[in-house]
Protein backbone atom coordinates (compact mmCIF):
# COMPACT_ATOMS: atom_id res chain seq x y z
CA UNK A 1 0.00 0.00 0.00
CA UNK A 2 1.76 3.39 -0.98
CA UNK A 3 2.32 5.45 1.66
CA UNK A 4 0.43 9.15 2.30
CA UNK A 5 2.03 12.01 3.67
CA UNK A 6 0.19 15.09 4.48
CA UNK A 7 2.67 18.35 4.77
CA UNK A 8 2.03 22.66 4.78
CA UNK A 9 3.95 24.59 2.07
CA UNK A 10 6.48 26.20 4.38
CA UNK A 11 7.48 23.10 6.10
CA UNK A 12 7.40 21.61 2.08
CA UNK A 13 9.54 24.21 1.40
CA UNK A 14 11.99 24.19 3.90
CA UNK A 15 12.21 20.02 3.42
CA UNK A 16 11.54 19.74 0.01
CA UNK A 17 14.62 17.52 -0.80
CA UNK A 18 13.41 15.11 2.10
CA UNK A 19 9.93 14.91 0.20
CA UNK A 20 11.67 14.47 -2.83
CA UNK A 21 13.55 11.26 -1.69
CA UNK A 22 9.48 10.51 0.04
CA UNK A 23 8.38 10.77 -3.57
CA UNK A 24 10.99 8.33 -4.72
CA UNK A 25 10.19 5.62 -2.49
CA UNK A 26 6.55 5.54 -3.40
CA UNK A 27 5.04 8.09 -1.19
CA UNK A 28 2.25 10.09 -2.42
CA UNK A 29 2.70 13.80 -0.60
CA UNK A 30 -0.53 15.79 -0.17
CA UNK A 31 0.41 19.66 0.46
CA UNK A 32 -1.81 21.45 2.12
CA UNK A 33 -2.81 25.28 2.78
CA UNK A 34 -4.57 26.45 5.67
CA UNK A 35 -5.42 23.07 5.79
CA UNK A 36 -7.01 22.28 2.23
CA UNK A 37 -5.18 19.98 0.11
CA UNK A 38 -3.60 22.50 -2.41
CA UNK A 39 -1.74 19.62 -4.68
CA UNK A 40 -0.23 16.23 -4.74
CA UNK A 41 3.53 15.16 -5.41
CA UNK A 42 3.69 11.73 -6.69
CA UNK A 43 5.67 9.77 -9.24
CA UNK A 44 4.85 10.89 -12.89
CA UNK A 45 2.19 8.15 -14.29
CA UNK A 46 4.79 8.06 -17.45
CA UNK A 47 8.15 7.51 -17.20
CA UNK A 48 9.43 10.15 -19.54
CA UNK A 49 7.08 13.09 -20.29
CA UNK A 50 8.93 14.23 -23.32
CA UNK A 51 9.53 10.57 -24.83
CA UNK A 52 8.47 10.88 -28.94
CA UNK A 53 5.47 8.38 -27.67
CA UNK A 54 4.53 9.81 -25.02
CA UNK A 55 0.68 10.60 -25.25
CA UNK A 56 0.29 13.66 -23.18
CA UNK A 57 3.39 15.04 -25.56
CA UNK A 58 1.46 14.52 -28.55
CA UNK A 59 -1.46 16.02 -26.79
CA UNK A 60 0.82 19.20 -26.34
CA UNK A 61 1.70 18.90 -29.48
CA UNK A 62 -1.75 18.65 -30.77
CA UNK A 63 -2.40 21.62 -28.65
CA UNK A 64 -0.07 23.65 -29.73
CA UNK A 65 1.29 24.18 -26.52
CA UNK A 66 4.57 22.59 -27.54
CA UNK A 67 6.48 22.43 -30.83
CA UNK A 68 9.26 19.52 -31.10
CA UNK A 69 13.00 20.14 -32.48
CA UNK A 70 13.32 20.30 -36.33
CA UNK A 71 16.48 18.85 -36.53
CA UNK A 72 18.52 16.95 -33.71
CA UNK A 73 20.96 18.87 -32.26
CA UNK A 74 24.71 18.45 -34.04
CA UNK A 75 28.11 19.04 -31.97
CA UNK A 76 29.39 22.27 -33.62
CA UNK A 77 33.15 22.01 -34.56
CA UNK A 78 35.62 23.82 -32.61
CA UNK A 79 37.55 27.00 -34.40
CA UNK A 80 40.81 26.61 -35.96
CA UNK A 81 41.32 30.97 -35.37
CA UNK A 82 43.37 31.00 -32.46
CA UNK A 83 43.30 34.75 -30.91
CA UNK A 84 44.70 36.18 -26.93
CA UNK A 85 42.58 35.40 -23.93
CA UNK A 86 41.14 38.70 -23.70
CA UNK A 87 40.83 39.26 -27.10
CA UNK A 88 37.11 39.40 -27.55
CA UNK A 89 35.83 41.44 -24.33
CA UNK A 90 38.62 43.96 -25.54
CA UNK A 91 36.62 44.50 -29.08
CA UNK A 92 33.14 44.35 -27.48
CA UNK A 93 34.08 47.06 -25.16
CA UNK A 94 35.57 48.79 -27.71
CA UNK A 95 32.39 48.47 -29.89
CA UNK A 96 29.89 49.55 -27.09
CA UNK A 97 32.57 52.76 -26.16
CA UNK A 98 33.38 51.65 -23.00
CA UNK A 99 37.32 52.37 -22.11
CA UNK A 100 37.45 50.63 -19.40
CA UNK A 101 38.95 47.33 -20.31
CA UNK A 102 40.68 44.74 -18.59
CA UNK A 103 43.16 41.99 -20.03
Amino acid sequence: MREIKTVGIKALKDNLSSYQRDVKAGALILVTDRGSVVAELKEPEIGNLIHEESSLMKDWIHEGWFIPARKRKVQCTKSEIKVKEGTAAHLLNRDRGNEYTVY
